[in-house]
Order: C-alpha cells, then sequence, then structure tokens
C-alpha cells in the first residue's frame, strides 16, 4: 500500500512516532513518504491510497487541545477540494493538560472536510517522553488496524 504519514511537532515527539511508524509499515512492505505538514499540497494525497495524520495537541489560538498550527494552513491550502481516500490519525498528549491528546479530535474533523474516510479508531498516546518503549508497542498494535 501506497501510503503518506503528515506530521507536525514542537518537541520532536510527533516526529519520532511518525518515523517509527514508516520503519514499521515499510518493514511491512508498505511504500511510505513522510511530508511535515506544512509542505503538504493537494497531489501528495492524490498520489497515496492511506494518509496517516499526526500532531501533538497544542494551546493554538488559545485554545488548549488543539493539532499543531500548521495544520490549519494546509486546510486553508486544500479548503473545496475532495479526496475519497483513506485516512489515520494519531495524536500525542500529555495528562498535565486539560484536553489529552484532544488533536485527534480535531484531525477527525479534517478528515471529514477533506471528503475521507476515517479507518481504525484514533491512536492517542499520552505521555510519549515517560515510556517511549510502550507507547513504540502501542503504535505497532495500532498499524495492522488501519493497513489490512
Amino acid at each position: 500500500m501506497k501510503i503518506l504519514i503528515i506530521y507536525g511537532t514542537y518537541s520532536s515527539g510527533t516526529l519520532m512516532v511518525a518515523e517509527a511508524a514508516r520503519d514499521m509499515l515499510t518493514e511491512s512492505g508498505h511504500t511510505v513518504t513522510m511530508l511535515r505538514v506544512d509542505s503538504v499540497q493537494g497531489q501528495d494525497i492524490i498520489d497515496h491510497e492511506l494518509i496517516i495524520m499526526g500532531s501533538p495537541s497544542w494551546k493554538v489560538f488559545g485554545k488548549q487541545g488543539m493539532p499543531h498550527e500548521w495544520y490549519y494552513g494546509m486546510m486553508e491550502r486544500l479548503k473545496g477540494q475532495t479526496f475519497n481516500r483513506k485516512f489515520a490519525v494519531f495524536g500525542l498528549g500529555d495528562e498535565s493538560y486539560a484536553l489529552v491528546c484532544d488533536s485527534v479530535n480535531h484531525l477527525k474533523g479534517f478528515v471529514q472536510e477533506l471528503g475521507g474516510t476515517l479507518i481504525g479508531e484514533p491512536l492517542k498516546i499520552e505521555g510519549f517522553f515517560f515510556n517511549k518503549e510502550q507507547r513504540l508497542r502501542e503504535l505497532r498494535d495500532w498499524l495492522p488496524t488501519i493497513t489490512s
């Protein structure tokens, strides 16, 4: 399967998860491209069968639990376009904030706006830096649910 991983990151956690997903999916025989969300164009989505979007949950525009601010630029660039593609989402978060991993809810809304189909349940990765091994096992367990 031809897969695109779109990510936004502030402290590199989402990048690390995206890279781990890329490596795991490549090991499983998939062709994977990774793009930072600020560089994504419509043709990038068209060229792939599955689009995985990942984001930290952050305080953006004065609101907690929002996706990386660059996602809003992507949505503006793609506004009015429809992509009949499969999408999956993951989000990182920290329980010290009121809205843990809430970026996944916003990304689900983005999928709907793009006319995509959400595959599987979003993966919420809480406290990635506090238990990387466990969180990467959860990622490894999640990936087959969105690629089969």
